[in-house]
């Protein structure tokens, strides 16, 4: 774009996304990700136009091309001077319109297909195959991509992406809630005095590892309680409890309902957990690691992708391989040492 027209109105963003659930809906994962983003980007002074396609459409007889028509109608009404597409799914169904608009496209890849292994959790061979093989082309024909982590920058680059066409961005926006929280800290439903709290924020896919967590708690020793704080598309705190063998004498499962439910809850933890499991397709950073950050507490992490490189050798961050004996003792150790917990306040 010319300088003399940048300086004259401010710049024109289409946010292309997947479709996103309902105004009210307790969004997790991609789709708050995303209105995190809209909040910043306009912020930072730019117009935001929320284009969404609808992939589930695409798939119908005749969906395709009526999906690709939506699109290419949306995107003209945006009127925006550059297009950031979350996901290349999404990217696939806009790229058509946004070539014959002229409009320059950035990509943010939330996580890249990895050929899975059989035995691994939600193990999908044939389709990660398939999906590694369009994913890769299609991300080629992008001005520019954002990754969520070295890792993923990494495997873009080795499969022939240019160094130059790819940035990190690690996700974790709007955390100045959790890092100015000056309201009273709450601890979880059901722990004693002197009980220490763990707590896990997120969704139960098995990305997150929380089979892991469940394991380690059976090697924490007395005094510990492991709190759940999960989306309600994650069902009923009992079935989460039954899924994953969390032991309902000693964890609290419970959906955040307000805007300071979460930085309170954070703020009357004694640990924060996230227990990554080593996935072959494990390589982005969830919004979850900049929240536990800006909250100052102790942090109980596995060190797999770049949480070994973004907390490895961070004094109020312990870390562990992903073994539930290993992390329960990370998780003790973040929980009851005042030395931990002083470096994560500075």
């Amino acid at each position: 774009m010319r300088d003399d027209v940048q300086a004259a109105r401010p710049l024109r963003v289409g946010m292309v996304t997947a479709t996103l659930p309902p105004p009210g809906a307790n969004m997790t994962g991609t789709p708050a990700h995303v209105l995190k983003t809209v909040r910043a980007v306009r912020r930072a002074g730019a117009e935001v136009e929320v284009v969404e396609v609808d992939l589930a459409a695409a798939g119908r007889p005749l969906g395709l091309a009526r999906a690709l028509a939506r699109a290419a109608r949306d995107l003209a009404r945006a009127r925006a001077d550059v297009l950031h597409v979350h996901g290349w799914l999404p990217f696939a169904l806009v790229l058509p319109a946004a070539r014959v608009l002229h409009r320059p496209v950035l990509v943010e890849v939330h996580g890249l297909y990895v050929a899975s292994r059989r035995g691994d959790p939600a193990a999908r061979p044939l389709r990660s195959r398939l999906a590694k093989a369009l994913e890769g082309p299609l991300l080629a024909r992008a001005d520019h991509v954002l990754a969520q982590a070295l890792a993923m920058r990494n495997l873009l680059v080795t499969g022939g992406l240019g160094a130059n066409r790819v940035s990190v961005l690690y996700p974790g926006l709007d955390t100045a809630e959790f890092s100015g929280f000056a309201g009273p800290p709450r601890r979880v439903p059901g722990a004693t005095p002197g009980e220490r709290v763990a707590l896990y924020v997120g969704s139960t896919h098995a990305y997150q590892g929380l089979d892991l967590l469940a394991a380690a708690q059976r090697r924490l020793p007395p005094g510990f309680r492991v709190g759940l704080a999960i989306s309600r598309d994650a069902g009923t705190a009992e079935d989460v409890l039954r899924r994953f063998g969390f032991d309902p004498a000693r964890t609290t499962a419970l959906h955040p309902e307000s805007a300071t439910d979460l930085p309170a809850l954070l703020a009357g933890a004694d640990a924060l957990v996230h227990a990554r499991p080593d996935l072959p397709d494990n390589v982005n950073v969830q919004s979850k690691l900049g929240l536990y950050l800006a909250s100052g507490k102790p942090i109980a992490a596995t060190d797999v992708g770049d949480y070994r490189a973004l907390l490895g050798g961070a004094p109020g961050c312990v870390l562990a391989p992903p073994e539930p004996g290993a992390l329960a003792a990370a998780i003790a150790r973040a929980a009851s040492d005042e030395d931990v917990a002083r470096a994560a306040r500075w």
